[in-house]
C-alpha cells in the first residue's frame, strides 16, 4: 500500500486501475466457481443430463442475466440522460426528470410502492421461516423465536394500509398545470382535479413552497445516512367551497385545459418571485418545489402534495415569459 494510501488520499490512477481490475478478476473467478457447482449439482459434468436442458435450472446463469438486463435498463436511461443534457445544456426540465408536461400526479405513489415491497417481501420471508420450522427444524421453541417476524411483517401491512387509505377515498387527484414549466416572476398556476371526492370541508389550504433538501454523510464511512429539509419560501392561500368552478379559466379569462375533464375543480394560483431558486434534482442539497392541498374532513382528513416544475429560465427565455403547455 502507497503512503498516500495510507494516509487516506486518493489512490494515483494506476492503482486504481490496478484495483479495478483486481476487483473484475475476483467477481469473475467466483463466477465461474458458481457456474461449476451447478454443472456438478445439476449432473451435467458426470454426463447424466445435457447443458441445453440443465441451464434453465442455474441460478449460476439466470440471476446474473436477470442483473445485466437490469443494468442495461439503467444505462440506456443514463446515456438518455446525458444525450438530452447536451442537446438541451440550459433547460434542465428537458432532463433532470420525466416530468408529466400536462400534469402533477401526488408523491404518495413514491411511498406506495416501497411500502408494498416491504410488507409482500417481509410476509414471504415470515412464511418461509415458519414453513422451515415446520417442516425442517420441528420445535415450538423455533416458533417462538421467530415470533418477531411476524410482528415485524404485521407491521408493515399497518403501515401500507395506512398510506392506501387516502388513495381508496380520494382517489388519486392530478394538478393540471396551466404552462410547463413555471419561472420565477411569472405566475404558478393550475386546477386541483377530483375536488368533488372531498366532501364536507370548509376550507381548503394550498400550499406553494421551496425546499432543501441535504443529504449528510457518516464521518467515518462517508456514505449518506440521512436527508434533512428545510424550506426556503413558502405562500399559504385558503380556499372555501365557493372557490370550486366547473370550468377554470387562465389569466387571460380563456377556459383552461383542466376544462376538458368532467368534474368539478380548485383553480390554484400563485405569483413567484423573481430571484427564486429554480429546481435542482440530483444534487446536493437539491431544490424541490412542491404544492401542497389539505382539508379537514369527516373521517380521514384530505392530504396531498405533488412535486411541480419551477424552474430558472433559460437566458433564451428571460424574455419571453411563460412557455406553453406540451403534450
Amino acid at each position: 500500500m502507497t503512503e498516500r494510501a495510507a494516509s487516506g488520499g486518493p489512490l494515483p490512477p494506476e492503482e486504481r486501475a490496478a484495483s479495478r481490475r483486481g476487483c473484475l478478476l475476483a467477481i469473475g473467478t467466483a463466477w465461474l466457481i458458481w457456474i461449476l457447482i451447478d454443472l456438478f449439482r445439476l449432473g451435467v459434468i458426470s454426463g447424466d443430463r445435457s447443458l441445453d436442458d440443465a441451464v434453465f435450472d442455474m441460478p449460476s446463469v439466470g440471476i446474473p442475466l436477470l442483473l445485466a438486463i437490469v443494468c442495461l435498463i439503467v444505462a440506456a436511461n443514463v446515456c438518455r440522460r446525458a444525450r438530452r443534457k447536451r442537446a438541451f445544456p440550459t433547460e434542465p426540465w428537458m432532463w433532470e426528470k420525466r416530468w408529466n408536461r400536462t400534469g402533477a400526479r401526488p408523491l404518495i405513489a413514491d411511498k406506495l410502492v416501497p411500502d408494498t415491497v416491504l410488507a409482500v417481501v417481509s410476509t414471504v420471508l415470515a412464511l418461509a421461516m415458519a414453513l422451515i420450522g415446520v417442516v425442517v427444524i420441528q420445535s415450538p421453541l423455533f416458533q417462538w423465536a421467530i415470533t418477531p417476524v411476524y410482528v415485524f411483517a404485521a407491521i408493515l401491512w399497518v403501515r401500507f394500509a395506512r398510506t392506501l387509505a387516502p388513495v381508496l377515498k380520494f382517489g388519486r387527484p392530478f394538478f393540471r398545470y396551466e404552462t410547463f414549466p413555471f419561472f420565477p416572476g411569472g405566475q404558478f398556476a393550475g386546477a386541483l382535479e377530483g375536488i368533488e371526492r372531498i366532501h364536507g370541508f370548509d376550507d381548503v389550504t394550498v400550499v406553494l413552497r421551496s425546499v432543501k433538501e441535504l443529504w449528510t454523510r457518516s464521518a467515518a464511512s462517508g456514505r449518506h445516512i440521512g436527508v434533512s429539509r428545510s424550506i426556503v419560501r413558502e405562500e399559504v392561500r385558503h380556499c372555501s367551497p365557493a372557490d370550486v368552478v366547473e370550468h377554470p379559466v387562465d389569466a387571460g379569462g380563456r377556459r383552461s385545459l383542466a376544462g376538458t375533464k368532467s368534474g368539478r375543480f380548485l383553480p390554484v394560483r400563485f405569483d413567484v418571485s423573481a430571484g427564486e431558486s429554480g429546481t435542482k434534482l440530483g444534487v446536493n442539497p437539491a431544490i424541490k418545489w412542491e404544492l401542497q392541498v389539505t382539508a379537514q374532513v369527516p373521517g380521514l382528513d384530505y392530504d396531498v402534495t405533488f412535486l411541480v416544475p419551477v424552474y430558472e429560465p433559460p437566458v433564451s427565455a428571460t424574455t419571453r415569459g411563460l412557455s406553453p403547455v406540451a403534450d
